[in-house]
């Protein structure tokens, strides 16, 4: 296992992160003895950073985790999140520390290394948004009364180390909710550059959470030329490395597209979940199948190969379903990155739209 700088915080942590996040289910859906041997498993291959939020599984997974790692007896860097809800607005700090309070209780720790808030920077506040987490704005972060006068408040008394942020989840098929356009035109509203360089000068953040994926790889470049996207991040990496922030890769396979499962027609672990935006996804994934080869490299390999040739990414977060998982992820790491050939060819997918139509407005 290789490690990597977590920007300024001087933590060296695993190029393989730990999720316990809903889709993937493992930390979630599996039984106590299984969560324990995946865990034991993890550490052995020198996975050292557990990503874990009570929003996950309604809290089941920060107590789980916490559970796991005591029976192991062990204690890695661990980053958990707060949302914060519309009913938060007028003291979001105090909703802040609640908020760790109670997943230090669940976790079965003093303290957390990483705080992130799972709610999205943008230039206003939207608490009407039906899906995902309310997005704050640039005064919901640092006016009085918000979220980094929280985040310094349990830094004070001893209960965090960092601090971090999320971005937003993609989730194109949302898009028949109200109609194409007005869906995407709220999209856009829903990172706002700016505002994450405004949070980077502050100095007081040190991770971000962002999707970045052989489907989605705008987080760590400009949108290639042709590709129909929804949710477009950015070059978000390139601006966190310019401020010595690091990332943290959430969705490195898009929901579980980018397996040989998906391109071979195969349904789902079952622990794991299916998504709303399958049938798009394994669309998207199997314009891709070149990048798997029988018994030199699977798909999902040749994908963590892409995130992690990217020097600004600090971790990829896997989400498993299976030990097997963890361990494909774990053998990646240290390995080299797609050759110039594969990334040809990825870059006439994107140019080509994965050969499907495009609807950009």
């Amino acid at each position: 296992m290789q490690y990597r700088q977590l920007g300024k915080t001087g933590l060296r942590i695993s190029e393989i992160g730990f999720g316990t996040g809903n889709t993937a289910g493992l930390m979630l859906r599996a039984s106590p003895e299984e969560r324990v041997r995946a865990v034991e498993r993890a550490l052995e291959l020198g996975i050292n950073y557990f990503d874990t939020s009570p929003d996950y599984g309604k809290e089941a997974a920060e107590r789980n985790l916490g559970q796991a790692l005591r029976e192991v007896g062990a204690r890695p860097v661990i980053t958990t999140k707060i949302e914060i809800l519309p009913e938060h607005l007028d003291d979001i700090a105090g909703a802040v520390v609640q908020s760790i309070d109670a997943s230090l209780k669940r976790l079965g720790v003093d303290y957390v290394d990483v705080v992130e808030i799972h709610n999205s920077p943008a230039f206003k506040h939207t608490p009407d948004i039906p899906w995902g987490w309310m997005a704050l704005s640039l005064e919901d972060y640092l006016g009085r009364k918000g979220a980094l006068e929280g985040l310094e408040n349990a830094r004070t008394a001893g209960k965090v180390g960092f601090f971090g942020f999320g971005a937003p989840m993609e989730s194109p098929n949302r898009a028949k909710l109200d109609g194409v356009p007005k869906y995407r035109k709220l999209m856009r509203e829903l990172m706002d550059i700016p505002v994450v360089r405004a949070l980077f000068a502050t100095g007081k953040f040190d991770l971000v959470n962002v999707e970045y994926n052989l489907i989605n790889p705008t987080a760590g470049m400009p949108r290639p030329r042709g590709m129909d996207i929804d949710m477009d991040y950015g070059d978000i990496i390139s601006l966190a490395s310019s401020y010595s922030v690091g990332i943290a890769i959430f969705s490195p396979l898009a929901k579980g597209a980018l397996t040989e499962a998906t391109i071979a027609g195969i349904g789902h672990h079952p622990l794991a979940r299916g998504t709303d935006n399958a049938t798009l996804l394994a669309a998207q994934a199997s314009a891709l199948r070149f990048l798997s080869r029988p018994g030199e490299q699977t798909l999902s390999e040749a994908t963590y190969r892409f995130n992690l040739m990217h020097s600004g990414v600090t971790t990829l977060i896997g989400g498993f379903s299976g030990i097997e998982h963890l361990e494909e992820a774990a053998g990646v790491s240290g390995s080299n990155g797609l050759t110039h050939q594969e990334m040809a060819r990825v870059e006439m997918v994107w140019k080509a739209n994965f050969g499907l139509p495009r609807e950009m407005d």
